[in-house]
């Protein structure tokens, strides 16, 4: 006969040992949940923009313009997701002999990652392949192909929380506190100007003669403000301004007659001479864009060497 001490000692740990058994359970699936979504896999990066590559079977995150070693931080593990874009990448497209395959640049936000992969090909090295994916909690939440040809660009993919994904005809604006699009921006009507750029004589310039063929016609290259897009063409090299429903093309406000013809009249490459119309975005001040410029042929008389002047949005003031 069991003593009834000995009855409550074994219940307490027949306890214990359940207790135990539902916590080991808990652990298990806790880590397939982390797995899933890719956070126990080593990514232990700070928010930031970084290059990322590869050495003897390590991933090595850093600063973009990195020149020693000591710079880089060691990633074991990618996050599954962008390791699958990453790999399938390098299946599709393998790298020439002599050759990387792609240059891989991560920015890292609070919730997701951006990862923005190009390639260079052509002889020489004039076009390229660019590949952008939003990964956020595990899923790839847009990922797209572009290629630029002559291309001399390069996309922002993200200013502040804002996510910028595009396929050269829209934009579309995620928020990543959220994980869900704020917006989307058609582009449509930047390029259907550019068609209407003429040489004298009624001759259309080279780069709008171009067609969908010569790839995906725009770069994002700052969003400064919500609903404040700043797009460079990828053949005509050209800034243009989205903003409050309106469609802005700088260089033709800012300069005289004889500069806006030699701007619509370079070819997608030119020796030693700049090319498009030389104007980047340094800063958005209460609906003003104030923007670099550094001037090409027949365009010095009026802009001497690289200054910033002042570009006003209507109707986009602080």
């Amino acid at each position: 006969m069991i003593r009834a001490w000995e009855k409550e000692a074994r219940g307490k740990k027949s306890m214990r040992s359940k207790r135990i058994g539902m916590l080991a359970c808990a652990v298990i699936l806790c880590a397939a949940l982390l797995y899933a979504v890719g956070i126990e896999r080593d990514f232990k990066l700070p928010p930031g923009f970084y290059g990322l590559g590869r050495e003897n079977g390590i991933w090595l995150a850093g600063p973009p313009d990195a020149i020693s070693r000591e710079e880089l931080l060691e990633l074991p593990r990618l996050p599954k997701a962008l390791e699958g874009v990453i790999v399938g990448l390098e299946a599709l497209y393998p790298a020439a002999p002599g050759r990387n395959s792609f240059q891989y640049e991560l920015t890292v936000l609070k919730q997701g990652i951006v990862l923005q992969a190009v390639q260079s090909y052509g002889e020489p090295l004039i076009h390229d392949r660019v590949i952008l994916a939003y990964i956020r909690n595990g899923k790839i939440l847009q990922k797209e192909n572009l290629e630029y040809h002559w291309g001399k660009g390069k996309n922002i993919t993200a200013a502040g929380d804002w996510v910028l994904m595009h396929d050269g005809r829209v934009l579309t604006v995620w928020d990543d506190k959220t994980g869900e699009p704020a917006a989307r921006i058609g582009l449509g009507a930047a390029e259907q100007q550019d068609g209407q750029a003429k040489q004298p004589g009624g001759q259309q310039s080279p780069a709008s003669q171009a067609d969908a063929s010569w790839g995906t016609p725009f770069y994002v290259e700052g969003y400064p403000k919500e609903g404040v897009v700043i797009l460079r063409h990828s053949r005509s090299d050209t800034m243009r301004v989205l903003a409050g429903g309106k469609l802005y093309t700088p260089y033709r406000d800012l300069f005289g007659e004889k500069c806006r013809r030699s701007i619509e009249g370079r070819p997608a490459i030119m020796a030693v001479e700049p090319t498009g119309d030389g104007l980047k975005l340094a800063a958005f001040e209460e609906g003003v864009l104030w923007l670099q410029v550094q001037p090409g042929p027949y365009c010095e008389e009026e802009v001497s060497g690289k200054q910033e002047v002042p570009y006003p949005l209507a109707g986009t003031g602080e």
